[in-house]
């Protein structure tokens, strides 16, 4: 529910507060986590990636000489100008 929502008095807001900390005292672990989260944010989530079977990625950079770099920036300017005249 949102302060908005709740009149200028909040009375449905902090009715629904009570509520929650009478669940959370009384042992309730949903309403003791949605305390948390509120006062603390939610914890973030460890993520981890790795390649197949947990080897590590292998990242292949391809070696350009110049005259190979100044064409495929060449190519990609062309493209981007094309793409932005279709798009106005």
């Amino acid at each position: 529910m949102e302060l908005a929502a709740a009149g200028k008095d909040h009375k449905a807001l902090r009715k629904v507060a009570k509520a929650l900390i009478t669940k959370a005292s009384d042992g309730d672990v949903s309403a003791i986590k949605e305390i948390g989260d509120r006062l603390d944010g939610r914890p973030t989530q460890a993520t981890e990636i790795g390649g197949r079977d947990g080897e590590a990625i292998q990242v292949q950079t391809p070696t350009l000489t110049d005259a190979e770099r100044v064409r495929a920036l060449a190519a990609l300017i062309a493209k981007t100008k094309s793409e932005a005249s279709r798009n106005g």
